[in-house]
Protein backbone atom coordinates (compact mmCIF):
# COMPACT_ATOMS: atom_id res chain seq x y z
CA UNK A 1 0.00 0.00 0.00
CA UNK A 2 1.47 3.27 -0.78
CA UNK A 3 0.29 6.55 -0.77
CA UNK A 4 2.15 9.70 -3.64
CA UNK A 5 3.19 12.97 -2.12
CA UNK A 6 1.49 15.97 -3.89
CA UNK A 7 4.55 17.02 -5.91
CA UNK A 8 5.78 14.27 -8.47
CA UNK A 9 9.69 14.68 -7.61
CA UNK A 10 11.55 11.39 -8.30
CA UNK A 11 13.71 10.83 -5.04
CA UNK A 12 13.95 8.48 -2.42
CA UNK A 13 11.04 10.04 -0.67
CA UNK A 14 8.90 9.82 -4.37
CA UNK A 15 6.07 8.06 -1.56
CA UNK A 16 5.35 9.43 1.18
CA UNK A 17 4.59 6.06 2.93
CA UNK A 18 4.90 2.24 2.45
CA UNK A 19 3.53 -0.41 3.68
CA UNK A 20 4.14 -4.37 3.42
CA UNK A 21 1.36 -6.25 5.00
CA UNK A 22 2.86 -9.89 5.24
CA UNK A 23 0.27 -12.00 5.69
CA UNK A 24 1.93 -15.07 7.15
CA UNK A 25 0.42 -17.45 4.91
CA UNK A 26 4.04 -19.23 4.77
CA UNK A 27 4.44 -19.87 8.48
CA UNK A 28 6.64 -18.49 11.46
CA UNK A 29 9.75 -19.88 10.49
CA UNK A 30 12.62 -17.21 9.98
CA UNK A 31 15.25 -19.26 7.84
CA UNK A 32 17.32 -17.04 5.23
CA UNK A 33 15.54 -18.80 2.30
CA UNK A 34 11.82 -18.20 3.66
CA UNK A 35 12.73 -14.43 3.92
CA UNK A 36 14.52 -14.46 0.62
CA UNK A 37 11.40 -15.90 -0.80
CA UNK A 38 8.98 -13.39 0.43
CA UNK A 39 11.01 -10.63 -1.51
CA UNK A 40 11.05 -12.69 -4.22
CA UNK A 41 7.42 -12.89 -4.15
CA UNK A 42 7.21 -9.35 -3.11
CA UNK A 43 9.22 -8.85 -6.17
CA UNK A 44 7.02 -10.48 -8.75
CA UNK A 45 3.60 -8.62 -7.29
CA UNK A 46 5.12 -5.17 -7.66
CA UNK A 47 6.71 -5.70 -11.11
CA UNK A 48 2.89 -7.34 -12.37
CA UNK A 49 0.93 -4.59 -10.95
CA UNK A 50 2.71 -1.14 -10.46
CA UNK A 51 4.15 0.97 -13.30
CA UNK A 52 6.82 2.63 -10.94
CA UNK A 53 7.72 -1.19 -9.80
CA UNK A 54 11.90 -1.35 -9.73
CA UNK A 55 11.24 2.52 -7.86
CA UNK A 56 8.94 0.88 -5.39
CA UNK A 57 11.26 -2.21 -5.07
CA UNK A 58 14.88 -0.39 -4.49
CA UNK A 59 13.20 1.58 -1.79
CA UNK A 60 11.71 -1.76 0.07
CA UNK A 61 15.16 -2.80 -0.23
CA UNK A 62 16.76 -0.14 0.76
CA UNK A 63 14.84 0.16 3.84
CA UNK A 64 15.05 -3.78 4.47
CA UNK A 65 18.85 -3.38 4.90
CA UNK A 66 18.95 -0.74 6.96
CA UNK A 67 16.58 -2.49 9.64
CA UNK A 68 17.04 -6.12 8.97
CA UNK A 69 20.27 -7.79 10.83
CA UNK A 70 20.82 -10.26 8.67
CA UNK A 71 19.89 -7.99 5.44
CA UNK A 72 23.13 -9.42 3.79
CA UNK A 73 22.32 -12.57 3.73
CA UNK A 74 19.02 -12.64 3.00
CA UNK A 75 19.50 -10.43 -0.21
CA UNK A 76 22.48 -12.85 -1.35
CA UNK A 77 20.11 -15.37 -0.97
CA UNK A 78 17.70 -13.68 -3.11
CA UNK A 79 20.10 -13.78 -5.98
CA UNK A 80 19.84 -17.52 -5.91
CA UNK A 81 15.77 -17.29 -5.61
CA UNK A 82 15.95 -14.98 -8.95
CA UNK A 83 18.20 -17.34 -10.41
CA UNK A 84 15.63 -20.17 -10.30
CA UNK A 85 12.76 -18.24 -10.79
CA UNK A 86 14.73 -17.19 -14.29
CA UNK A 87 15.56 -20.53 -14.95
CA UNK A 88 12.05 -21.63 -14.61
CA UNK A 89 10.55 -18.86 -16.64
CA UNK A 90 12.89 -20.28 -19.37
CA UNK A 91 12.82 -23.80 -19.17
CA UNK A 92 9.28 -24.35 -17.30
Amino acid sequence: ICRRREDDARDASYFEELVVIDFGLGGTRSQLEDKAVDLYVLERALISTHRDSQHLLSIALQEYERSSANAKSVLHRLEAVRARGRKRECFG
